[in-house]
């Protein structure tokens, strides 16, 4: 049953994915009215980040918690969840919420969590740390795009 991990962890992946996916609006008055910045990467762009990082976190997911055993298979467990529910609020914060400055603290968390996953993957396998890489470095980037938006549009709505 080595494969009941891979499985557990996709789905939790596919759920954030859900989530996210729902509550990301680029296509609303709100945020097309948003000053943005020069280096803003097309939305087409940041889908297809996520595309090649949502894979990554469910594979390394799966992965990881099979190689761990008793409490830190279980601590391993509760911070991908942890991660995930943190990775599927930043939509709802800031698209629906409409709050960009709620959106820089949770995503400051996300990335705490991020890089917690990325240490314990690490203590796993070198190739499972260095693939939530890819997935951290994204989330600095976007935590750096969600202060600049908010930087930029402090003073509307």
């Amino acid at each position: 049953m080595r494969w009941v991990p891979y499985a557990v962890s996709a789905a939790a992946v596919v759920a954030t994915l859900a989530v996210a996916g729902a509550g990301t609006r680029p296509t609303t008055d709100w945020y097309a009215a948003l000053t943005k910045p020069p280096w803003q990467p097309d939305p087409s762009l940041i889908g297809l980040a996520w595309a090649v990082i949502y894979p990554l976190i469910a594979i390394v997911g799966g992965f990881v918690w099979t190689r761990l055993e008793g409490r830190q298979q279980l601590t391993w467990a509760l911070l991908l969840a942890l991660n995930l529910v943190l990775n599927a609020a930043w939509s709802l914060v800031f698209f629906v919420a409409q709050e960009p400055w709620w959106a820089v603290a949770e995503i400051t968390l996300l990335l705490v969590s991020t890089l917690a996953l990325v240490v314990m993957a690490w203590s796993v396998s070198l190739g499972a740390g260095g693939a939530l890489m890819l997935y951290a470095a994204w989330v600095a980037f976007a935590g750096w795009l969600t202060f600049t938006l908010a930087r930029l549009n402090s003073g509307q709505g």
